[in-house]
């Protein structure tokens, strides 16, 4: 596998204003070697009448999929009115969203149409086969308090540091858990765009402290600075950090997904971002000890089905919790993580009849 070098997004007047020039010129010339390594490919791999299997798997192991992804919708973008490309594939394009810079033509490739569309084809199964099958990323994530940034380091590059060390006391932490993922450019794609249920900060950003618990592919664990082009590998003592006192340990359940253990905020709207409604608490387990945590209304919103809970069937995200004194919530002990995590482990098929025989309510898709 090639050393893959990171894919810079915005454009070039974006750059300009935040002092990126370099970075995006980097960017822009791997792009461009990977349009002309596409051109070439389809040049010696077509026999005028096949094209040679495994040219996108070639391009994808040199440049990887973010940048080959980008190229071949750049091209799209720019042969937009060409009919010789598919209605699907164009439809393809459009969802990668780009940035359509205004030197974008630079990376367009200039193969015949048929070819690039052929290819564009057997891209799209390789990067489907990515989304089918992704690893399981663990991690913790570590953000500046304004409060306790006296130096005004937010938001701020590394090299901004002049080789000063990152002071973690000046960091929370505001998550902990897992996502399906390959990369670390995965991890910014879901805690920049679309979030995740258990993240107490803002959107990750320039300064944020990203910890892989484990190695994913060919990244090791450990501590990455989120610079504005790309992860930098750094020190950094989790222990100095911060995160509330009333943030309790519990088990995570997404629809489809195995359990992992994560923390939330002992407080009404973080059990409510959690679940994604008013919440509903049940007592299902015999010894007592542990409270599933769900939303109220799961069923009535359609949400999918989750897990069969002695006979029951839960819908929407859930969270197994400590059973506390009176009614409260606690942090779960390493039995309960081990025993709950193994009665919930595998992912259940649950068909929208059982979760309408379970309601007593009809539910009709549109």
């Amino acid at each position: 596998m090639a050393d893959i070098k990171p894919l810079y997004r915005k454009t070039l007047d974006a750059a300009r204003m935040m002092g990126d020039l370099d970075q995006w010129r980097a960017s822009r010339n791997e792009n461009i070697a990977c349009a002309r390594s596409i051109d070439a490919a389809l040049r010696d791999g077509f026999d005028g009448m096949h094209l040679r299997h495994g040219i996108a798997q070639e391009i994808v192991d040199a440049y990887g999929l973010d940048r080959t992804a980008w190229v071949l919708a750049t091209t799209l973008h720019e042969h937009r009115y060409d009919g010789r490309y598919s209605a699907s594939n164009k439809a393809w394009g459009e969802a990668q969203r780009i940035s359509n810079d205004v030197r974008a033509y630079e990376y367009s490739c200039n193969s015949p149409p048929v070819l690039v569309n052929d290819l564009i084809d057997d891209f799209r199964k390789l990067q489907q086969e990515a989304i089918q099958t992704p690893e399981t990323m663990k991690l913790r994530i570590y953000q500046i308090n304004h409060d306790r940034d006296a130096e005004h380091l937010k938001y701020m590059r590394l090299d901004s540091l002049q080789g000063k060390p990152v002071n973690p006391a000046i960091y929370d932490r505001v998550f902990t858990g897992e996502i399906e993922g390959h990369s670390l450019e995965d991890v910014f794609q879901v805690f920049n765009t679309t979030s995740h249920p258990l993240h107490r900060g803002h959107s990750l950003s320039v300064s944020d402290v990203v910890e892989l618990r484990e190695p994913v592919g060919d990244t090791e664990a450990g501590f990455y600075f989120c610079d504005s082009f790309g992860f930098q590998k750094m020190d950094f003592d989790p222990s100095r950090t911060q995160a509330p006192e009333n943030l309790l340990r519990v088990l995570f359940i997404e629809p489809g997904k195995r359990p992992y253990e994560s923390e939330v905020v002992d407080q009404l709207d973080a059990l409510q971002k959690a679940v994604g409604g008013f919440i509903e608490a049940t007592y299902p387990f015999d010894d007592d000890d542990a409270v599933v945590v769900g939303n109220e209304e799961a069923k009535l919103e359609g949400l999918p089905p989750n897990r069969r809970v002695y006979g029951s069937v839960y819908c929407g995200n859930l969270l197994i919790m400590g059973n506390g004194e009176e009614g409260a919530f606690a942090d779960l002990t390493d039995a309960q993580i081990q025993k709950y995590g193994k009665l919930f482990e595998q992912p259940e098929d649950i068909s929208p009849e059982e979760v309408e025989a379970d309601t007593g309510f009809m539910f009709y898709g549109f």
